[in-house]
């Protein structure tokens, strides 16, 4: 297998990196507000530290930081090898789907300023120079993500993504290019997921008629008939039609789908473009690297959706 080493740092700033990997899987996707990773790790002597006090998470992959995440589970057992490290995390970028902002309208915002006003955490970072926003309406109950999700469909017309460690971007500008020309691909495949597609919704207006719809191409072309009917949603008030359409876009992402596998990893990220005889010019939407000590592989799928 390449090179995978794991980082776990302690309460109070300390670190260690444990190298003997005996398993791991790194995962991201295109409409998941974080990152997942997983795996297990052998050592063959005393550990010198207690999972009780472990904070933070860092997964290395070919020599690049690909993941720094939340211990969501960490285990330390010890077998007749030595000690087995096993550990599920999610980027912190999760947090966005786990705060509520306060419920009120934010005026004028751009990215930047919508997530630094509703959260502060210093993993997360966001994409510079985004447009501002004249207002996105944040509801009760609502999350910091779908506050920055309402923005971005309003900001550049896609679906918020994140790219790095924990990098919440809108739009594709800081995405490069990753050449799968060499790479020995054991796997190609084509899918389409309708399970979620919405056929027709209907959205309230002020006096509780419902006399705003709006119907889905894709599910028409399907056969499906599925019909929703909503409330009317003040953080699209005055463009009932834009929230119509976002809502049946969020439906039918990734609706159609192109996979590849190859072996080993190339360190692409979400939204890089591929080149390749086989997804050539499409953009990567989700990606798995998985491995063991037979080797290392990567799954990489590209959506055909309303986003960009």
């Amino acid at each position: 297998m390449n090179s995978v080493k794991l980082e776990v740092v302690m309460q109070g700033g300390g670190f260690i990196f444990f190298t003997d990997c005996i398993s791991f899987s790194f995962e991201k996707e295109r409409y998941l507000p974080y990152a997942k990773a997983e795996g297990k790790f052998l050592i063959t002597s005393d550990p010198g530290f207690s999972v009780w006090q472990v904070i933070k998470l860092c997964l290395w992959i070919n020599g690049v930081r690909r993941h720094c995440g939340i211990p969501d589970t960490i285990s330390l057992v010890c077998g007749k090898e030595g000690y087995v490290l096993s550990f599920s995390s999610r980027g912190y970028s999760l947090l966005l789907s786990q705060n509520e902002p306060y419920p009120e309208i934010n005026s004028n915002v751009t990215l930047g300023s919508l997530i630094s006003k509703n959260l502060s955490v210093s993993e997360i970072s966001w994409e510079q120079n985004t447009p501002q926003v004249g207002y996105i309406y944040v509801k009760e109950k609502s999350t910091v993500w779908d506050a920055v999700t309402a923005y971005s469909v309003k900001a550049v017309g896609n679906y918020p993504y994140i790219r790095g460690e924990n990098k919440v971007c809108i739009t594709s500008d800081g995405s490069g290019e990753t050449d799968l020309s060499s790479v020995n691909i054991i796997e190609e495949g084509s899918a389409i997921k309708s399970a979620q597609l919405l056929s027709t919704i209907n959205m309230a207006d002020i006096n509780g008629e419902y006399s705003y719809t709006r119907s889905d191409e894709t599910a028409a072309q399907l056969g499906i008939v599925r019909n929703k009917y909503y409330p009317l949603d003040r953080q699209w008030l005055y463009s009932p039609d834009d929230g119509l359409k976002a809502k049946l876009n969020y439906a039918a992402r990734g609706v159609r789908e192109m996979s590849i596998v190859y072996i080993g990893s190339l360190g692409e990220d979400l939204m890089d473009k591929i080149k390749s005889s086989v997804l050539g010019g499409r953009r990567v939407h989700y990606l798995k690297v998985w491995g063991n000590r037979q080797g290392m592989f990567t799954l990489l799928k590209s959506y055909e959706d309303a986003y960009k």
